[in-house]
């Protein structure tokens, strides 16, 4: 394969998959995106319109794992790395989302909306398909298609 390569960076992820089980592994994240001269969130990698799979490197020297993301419930990531001033933007909400099958999650979403909407309907109801949950050291995504319900 010819051509310019595109300079990645690895993250360590955890995936919940729909049947319960957790994959750790690297992401590979771009380093410079068209929105902005930084590294890509993961954020901006599992909302990407053009991803349907994303690769992951489970361990050193073993071949890539194409993940489903229809089928990736959540994405934990440490909030030191993901953590930006954008992310944190708004009103803070506490919140309580249950999945389908698996543990209650619990954190916090920060709201940034025009004021007339700054409830968690209208934060949920955006068009995303993974939607950023803080907590104390973690960021967790979660997939849209596997919230069962948003407690505030």
């Amino acid at each position: 394969m010819s051509g310019p390569k595109i300079q990645k960076l690895s993250r360590t992820v955890v995936f919940t998959l729909t049947d319960g089980s957790q994959i750790k592994g690297d992401v590979f994240l771009r380093l410079y995106t068209q929105s902005h001269d930084s590294v890509q969130r993961l954020g901006e990698l599992l909302n990407d319109e053009e991803n349907f799979f994303i690769p992951v490197k489970t361990t050193p020297g073993a071949s890539v794992t194409l993940l489903n993301l229809d089928h990736i419930v959540s994405v934990q990531t440490e909030r030191q790395i993901e953590t930006d001033e954008w992310l944190v933007m708004g009103n803070n909400t506490p919140v309580r989302i249950k999945t389908y099958n698996q543990e209650p999650l619990e954190g916090e979403i920060y709201i940034n909306l025009p004021n007339d909407c700054c409830r968690p309907k209208d934060f949920f109801n955006q068009d995303l398909k993974f939607f950023p949950l803080f907590q104390a050291n973690h960021v967790v995504y979660v997939n849209y298609r596997h919230i069962l319900s948003v407690t505030d």
